[in-house]
């Protein structure tokens, strides 16, 4: 029998679109004469100790302009330093807070945990001698001599947890350090963290965390006397503030487009209709709200109450400033107290516009001085260009922005150059142009964090490309519907815990439609995805070649459901194939994991045992509750 939910806003694109999943445009190209270029992609900072190319400016460490020179290798040390894999199993014994953050007085609503991960790899940690299924015994101690608590776990896996008394710390702004030790069959290994102790916030508002188990964040409004903590998937949109919405999004209303001060707070109650549940304010060039005069300074006010009216989160910019420390600690101050300031942003695509790499560093310590009850994110857009400076130095949450959709990878539409892996600049830096890119890129993120060993504490989001820039830059149409939502579980299926597309202002409605689809159904998954975060597994399908094959599928089980011994897993899948007309792609999974329970989304059948069949047009997403 067949069980299908099919959602409307999910229609296979028109025909016609780039011919496979890994194919670019490539043929011969007119030349642009004066290009309307997003002023991001023109960074000013040259390349050190190039002299030859001091008159040419660089994206990602890369010249991109006609004349400029071609260099066969990248700056010195701004790639990633990748340890070299092992061929002797590696202990890789991770220990930290589960809660970025702990608030004196609040262990009855949020008791402080230690978490352990005892991870075995071939590329991180110290040799391993002993059998993987061994027993260990981890003991935690805090500022080296004062004892926490310990337990015995199982090797290799994830998510242990140790509680602990807080009692003897002293709540402050000052870290405490924490030193695990792991025994083995007599092998012994060390690790170290930090523990942040606060006092309660003393700026009312709101107070936000970081579930470092989930990966989750955790909210509660000071303000309202409700001591719970709420577990919040963040889903939404970039908006430009105080802008006219473009006619895409307006569609067919006459009062759309003209009075960009109406449209500003249109779209907030746009988003809410939508179901987002956050809003990323963009500035305008050089902006300070508070800065400008009384009416602006109102004007903001309102922007901000009228989003906290509407219950939605702000994820505060300071692209434009975040560089002034002095006018970052003036920000701060001023809208710490707000209840529905979610978290902080400082660079956006600091690491294309080559900022000083310890310039996110530096926004981060101030952004702690004055405010240590938010996170701070920023948002990269090079593949590999000192992301350990930009980002795990200066965030604690990594965003991703792969534009891979409807681009020429390797020709720059807009300077009229090639594009390689050491000059030029495409729109999707260390792109080929396909839905690969996208998944590759968030896969990076996380696992550049924990060969750092950070993954838990650099949460890593996505930001789909969700706009239409009217052929004026890199790309040759808007991405469609569809696209969007492959964009979206192609995320998530690889690991990211938050969605912020760009810009709502330049969307449009069928982008916005099935971006209100996917939020929809990763709300309606919570159990899955935060709960059972890691047990997150890439699938493989019953077509040949993985990995090529342009399917994605990923599964998140919870075993043993309500004490009845079953066990459901909800699978996500994506068809990231393009072809022609009607035609569609059905394939099944390479594994029994249990039969068809529920249909979430998407064109799903019961197979002769009860397996999902998938039946998927071409760049299309489903989901389904399998049990067992």
């Amino acid at each position: 029998m067949a069980i299908q939910a099919m959602h409307p806003f999910l229609a296979p694109p028109p025909n016609g679109g780039l011919a496979s999943m890994g194919a670019y445009v490539s043929q011969a190209l007119p030349p642009i004469s004066t290009p309307a270029v997003d002023s991001r992609y023109c960074a000013d900072e040259l390349l050190v100790g190039q002299d030859e190319g001091a008159s040419f400016g660089t994206w990602c460490g890369k010249y991109y302009q006609v004349g400029a020179p071609q260099p066969t290798a990248r700056p010195e040390g701004s790639l990633f330093d990748y340890p070299p894999k092992s061929e002797q199993p590696l202990f890789d014994f991770q220990c930290t807070t589960k809660s970025s953050i702990y608030i004196e007085g609040d262990d009855h609503y949020d008791p402080p945990m230690i978490l352990v991960d005892t991870n075995i790899t071939h590329d991180i940690g110290q040799p391993y001698h002993s059998d993987w299924s061994s027993k260990v015994r981890v003991d935690v101690w805090v500022d080296n001599d004062h004892y926490l608590g310990g337990d015995d776990f199982v090797m290799n896996t994830l998510g242990n947890l140790i509680p602990f008394n807080v009692s003897s710390l002293k709540a402050g702004s000052t870290k405490h350090n924490l030193t695990c030790k792991a025994q083995v069959h007599g092998q012994v290994y060390y690790t170290t963290s930090t523990l942040t102790y606060l006092p309660p916030n003393p700026y009312g508002g709101n107070t936000v965390k970081i579930d470092r188990k989930t990966q989750a964040l955790l909210v509660r409004n000071e303000t309202s006397g409700d001591k719970a903590w709420q577990t919040l998937i963040p889903f939404g949109y970039y908006d430009s503030y105080n802008t006219s919405t473009s006619l895409q999004v307006c569609g067919n209303s006459s009062n759309c487009g003209e009075d960009a001060r109406s449209d500003t707070l249109n779209r907030l109650r746009m988003a809410k209709d939508l179901g987002f549940n956050l809003v990323h304010t963009v500035p305008p060039g050089g902006f300070y709200p508070y800065t400008f005069d009384a009416e602006a300074t109102a004007q903001f006010e309102e922007y901000i109450s009228t989003a906290e009216s509407l219950g939605l989160y702000i994820q505060y910019d300071m692209r434009n400033s975040f560089k002034n420390l002095s006018s970052v600690a003036y920000q701060i101050d001023y809208l710490r107290n707000r209840s529905n300031i979610l978290l902080w942003y400082s660079g956006d695509e600091p690491d294309g516009a080559v900022d000083p790499i310890d310039s996110t560093k530096l926004a981060y310590e101030t952004i702690y001085t004055h405010d240590g009850y938010h996170p701070v994110s920023l948002v990269l857009n090079c593949e590999n260009y000192f992301f350990e400076e930009y980002a795990l130095q200066g965030s604690d949450i990594i965003m991703v922005d792969p534009y891979s959709i409807a681009l020429n990878a390797a020709w720059s539409k807009t300077y009229n150059t090639i594009v390689t892996e050491n000059f030029g600049v495409s729109g999707c830096d260390g792109c080929v142009g396909n839905f690969y890119d996208i998944s590759n890129r968030v896969e990076a993120s996380r696992d550049r964090a924990r060969l750092r060993g950070q993954w838990r504490n650099k949460p890593t989001w996505i930001v789909p490309q969700s706009f239409d820039d009217a052929q004026l830059e890199f790309w040759y149409r808007a991405p469609y519907g569809s696209e969007n939502a492959c964009n979206n579980i192609l995320g998530w299926n690889h690991g990211a815990q938050g969605s912020v597309a760009w810009n709502s202002q330049y969307s449009t409605q069928e982008l916005l439609r099935n971006s209100s689809a996917i939020a929809h159904l990763v709300f309606s998954q919570r159990r899955f995805l935060l709960e059972a975060y890691e047990t997150r597994r890439q699938i493989l399908s019953d077509q040949p070649y993985p990995g090529m094959n342009g399917i994605d599928i990923a599964s998140w089980t919870i075993e043993d459901i309500n004490g009845t011994g079953k066990t459901e897993r909800l699978i996500m899948a994506v068809n990231a194939q393009y072809g022609r007309g009607e035609e569609s792609w059905t394939f099944g999974l390479q594994d029994f994991l249990g039969t068809v329970k529920e249909v979430l989304y998407g064109n799903v059948a019961k197979g002769p045992n009860g397996e999902p069949v998938f039946m998927l047009p071409r760049t299309s997403v489903a989901a389904v509750i399998l049990e067992e």
